[in-house]
């Protein structure tokens, strides 16, 4: 048999922050509640037997008194925090063994069941069901395995090791080296992944580290100032190791046949139909500019592109190279070309021709940036424009007044017969030529990537209370990735996973000034909502 062991407290809050608001005839909120049990009895119809959840039925515990940054149910939504007990009270009349805890965390209750189920022979596999890394030092082999129900990967014994670089024994240890925000103790300074790993790899646990770094030969930068750090902070390191040690002396069962599921109480039916009835408040779409507007910002921003050409010498196949381009004021690109150069022939005998320009900084994932290709015929500008011409040509390019002027270089217009815009994965779609004229860029422009690299650098703890505030989503960290006049986007952090979200401001921005204002107002909301 396969004992399941769901981390209870995890499930509803990433249910929270996933479903749409829904309250019960009483006005509880009672969205995640509902996910959750839909989830678990889904497991339960898949062919689960024996299961049973663990839940935080007090979010401090026993941790608090050794560490007093640890983690609390300070700041945690009252919708949320309400939601624990009906979690409780649900989940048991449907006949699933509930543990709800309250001296111990839910992970200590998952690991002292791993444990317990794991002693008896019939049992072929315990599965943990939850993404938490605390619970990586309970895998053991392949019968005891993490389930990230989420992403549906399984860690068994060597997809531990193959994640974090260690063994599950070692966990312990590597989380108080590197620190764990969700639970908010911080590590030691200097000590990272790949270090720790690197170590850990090798000496397995804290008290086997000497003291000299000479002896560790692993490949770790700064092996000197770590080996200091830690015969410094040894015994601090000793604390977080025991924060992060979770307990499994915890009598909760006494034998894996109370953990089959009988079916429902007769109680079910009443709390269930209460939980249908509950009334979907969906929310509304958060406002976006137009792909068009989008579409003429990207180019505004952007220098150099990808132009292609129909090859001459290859009829039929496109040549492309990277060239620069000045804008006018319908947005369409202005390139200055050698007579040498190959796209002159090719335009020459064909005027098609289409050009990419994609986001400056892509974070390392160019898949994800935004990027448009304008489709058009390239042709030589008129006598009477060149003028002109020259002059947005060298605003952008100053460089550019050597040779601008030399007999062999040209001024050549593209006029846009399409255009096809890429906000990101999944987001994408074709903008007519004439939308694309009326448009014109985002009136912050200019000032999108100071705005951005201001609020990452000097606002860290302001961008997480807006992702948890309005975008309904609990993170340890938070980055601004795109910012324009009706909001902004966010990259975030979460025991799930790296997570995207769109948050728009409380009304539209014209200029940094505003958009300051109205960034100060969002945050003074969402600091009042977490007092």
């Amino acid at each position: 048999m396969d004992i399941y062991l769901v981390d209870g407290t995890y499930e509803l809050f990433r249910h929270y922050y996933a479903l749409p608001s829904a309250r019960d005839s009483d006005g509880r909120e009672v969205a995640a509640v509902r996910g959750v049990l839909g989830s678990v009895l889904g497991m339960i119809k898949g062919g689960a037997t024996h299961i049973a959840v663990a839940t935080d039925h007090v979010i401090e515990s026993f941790r608090n008194e050794l560490w007093p940054g640890y983690k609390t149910g300070e700041g945690i939504e009252p919708d949320l925090l309400a939601q624990f007990p009906l979690l409780e009270e649900v989940l048991s009349a449907a006949g699933i063994v509930v543990w709800p805890m309250v001296e111990f965390e839910a992970d200590d209750a998952l690991a002292a069941a791993a444990v317990a189920a794991a002693r008896d022979a019939r049992v072929e596999r315990v599965i943990l069901c939850t993404p938490d890394k605390d619970l990586a030092q309970c895998v053991r082999g392949t019968r005891i395995v993490q389930l990230n129900r989420r992403t549906r990967v399984t860690l068994d014994e060597a997809g531990v090791f193959q994640k974090f670089g260690v063994s599950p024994a070692s966990i312990p240890d590597y989380l108080a080296l590197v620190g764990d925000a969700a639970d908010r103790y911080p590590g030691l300074p200097g000590w990272g992944v790949k270090s720790s790993a690197a170590v850990l790899a090798k000496f397995v646990h804290l008290e086997s580290i000497p003291l000299d770094s000479r002896e560790w030969r692993v490949n770790a930068a700064n092996a000197s100032t770590l080996a200091a750090t830690l015969s410094r902070e040894r015994e601090r390191a000793l604390l977080f190791r025991t924060l992060a040690t979770l307990r499994t002396d915890i009598a909760l069962f006494g034998h894996v046949d109370q953990l089959r599921w009988n079916g429902p109480t007769p109680v079910f039916a009443a709390l269930a139909a209460q939980l249908d009835a509950a009334r979907t408040e969906t929310r509304p779409a958060v406002p976006e500019p137009a792909f068009a507007e989008r579409a003429r910002t990207l180019m505004y921003l952007g220098r150099i592109g990808s132009l292609s050409t129909l090859s001459r010498k290859q009829p039929g196949f496109p040549f492309g190279s990277v060239m620069p381009y000045g804008l006018d004021g319908h947005g369409r690109p202005i390139f200055l070309i050698s007579t040498m150069a190959m796209h002159t022939q090719n335009l020459q005998a064909d005027a098609r021709a289409s050009l990419l320009v994609t986001q400056d900084d892509t974070g390392g994932d160019p898949l994800g940036a935004s990027r448009v290709t304008l489709v058009g015929n390239v042709l030589p500008l008129p006598e009477s424009e060149v003028a002109e011409a020259r002059e947005l040509y060298l605003a952008r390019y100053a460089n550019s007044k050597y040779w601008v002027d030399f007999e062999d270089f040209s001024f050549y217009r593209m006029d846009v017969v399409d255009v096809y815009y890429v906000g990101g994965f999944g987001v994408m779609g074709w903008v007519s030529a004439s939308e694309y004229d009326r448009s014109q860029p985002d009136p912050l422009a200019d000032s999108m990537a100071e705005i951005i690299q201001h609020m990452n650098a000097d606002h860290k703890d302001a961008l997480v209370l807006l992702a948890k505030k309005f975008a309904r989503t609990e993170s340890q960290e938070a980055t601004i990735t795109a910012v324009d006049r009706l909001g902004f986007h966010v990259r975030m952090k979460t025991r799930d996973g790296i997570r995207g979200a769109r948050i728009a401001f409380l009304r539209e921005v014209n200029n940094p000034t505003e958009t300051r204002k109205v960034l100060v107002e969002m945050v003074q909301q969402a600091r009042s909502q977490a007092e």
